[in-house]
């Protein structure tokens, strides 16, 4: 008889933000302490300004507070616009679906793809959400402490 053991893996996630931490491989998955655990700087490279990941995330909960139908695409545009500036130390798609997760958005993140969110239209123009997040983006880099 074949006995099963509790199989471990380790991560080693945000370069040497986080070495070290066991992720314990259960049946049902990965179990969250808190709905509140959420912590948008762990996605972010540990040498990334504390004030600007706090700034995005106000940013992101204030996007997400809105009602009309382009918010969910700025909240993307965001998190693809890091990504691109290379500041984000986990995948473009995990970082978006760990977003999407924490504020409840269920739409499907193959939908806001970094490529379908630069798309220009047929008279050249780039989406007003991309241009919206380039702007908050710009915004914090005129600042010298991000805020």
């Amino acid at each position: 008889m074949i006995s099963r053991r509790n199989i471990s893996a380790y991560s080693l996630l945000c370069e040497d933000k986080n070495s070290g931490i066991t992720i314990r491989e259960e049946a049902e998955g990965y179990a969250i302490a808190d709905k509140n655990a959420f912590d948008l700087s762990d996605f972010f490279v540990a040498g990334y300004d504390t004030q600007r990941i706090i700034r995005i995330y106000q940013y992101l909960k204030f996007l997400n507070a809105k009602t009309d139908a382009s918010y969910i695409a700025q909240m993307a545009s965001v998190i693809a616009i890091a990504w691109e500036n290379h500041l984000l130390c986990e995948t473009y798609g995990n970082t978006l679906r760990a977003v999407f997760d924490h504020f409840g958005i269920t739409d499907k993140t193959e939908n806001y793809k970094p490529s379908r969110l630069r798309r220009t239209s047929y008279k050249g123009n780039p989406p007003l959400a991309r241009v919206q997040a380039l702007k908050f983006f710009q915004s914090m880099e005129g600042s010298p402490t991000g805020q």
